[in-house]
């Protein structure tokens, strides 16, 4: 059973969407009041797209700081997005730190649709790497510490 779940985790993890590979210069706000420009030609930008009532989300929490932490100044912008209301994003963020800037509520729905040619992105976790261009140089649907290892490769090239 053990070697099932390892093999299902490796296979959702990388299971890398095909599709939409980029988007449009956008600006998405922040719930502490800050803009973010999507496409600015200065920054990479992770995306973790989540809801944090999904325990599956919420662990992957300590591995996405790990990664802040260690790419935070090789212009990288870590983006957490959520359509949970704001309230409840900063209940949680009372009890845990989450290094990335939170976009929540609203714009979080906004942000979803822009990264599901207008859909609303039902998988979670999923991440987007977008180059300075704004184009998805990754996309992957997964939750384990294997998605982390993608992620990393990524943020190396």
């Amino acid at each position: 059973m053990r070697f099932f779940v390892v093999l299902l985790c490796f296979v959702v993890s990388f299971g890398v969407s095909r599709g939409q590979d980029s988007v449009s210069p956008f600006t998405l706000n922040t719930i502490d009041g800050q803009s973010l420009e999507v496409g600015d030609e200065e920054h990479v930008l992770v995306f973790f797209l989540w809801e944090t009532g999904l325990d599956v989300c919420y662990n992957e929490i300590d591995y996405l700081n790990d990664l802040y932490t260690k790419y935070k100044d090789d212009k990288v912008i870590f983006v957490a997005v959520t359509n949970d209301k704001p309230e409840k994003l900063n209940a949680l963020l009372e009890t845990r730190d989450f290094l990335f800037h939170q976009v929540a509520g609203k714009e979080g729905k906004r942000v979803m649709k822009i990264f599901n040619n207008n859909g609303l992105v039902r998988t979670f976790p999923r991440y987007f790497i977008l180059d300075k261009k704004g184009s998805i140089v990754t996309s992957a649907i997964g939750s384990c510490e294997r998605i982390h290892d993608l992620i990393e490769s990524e943020l190396n090239k």
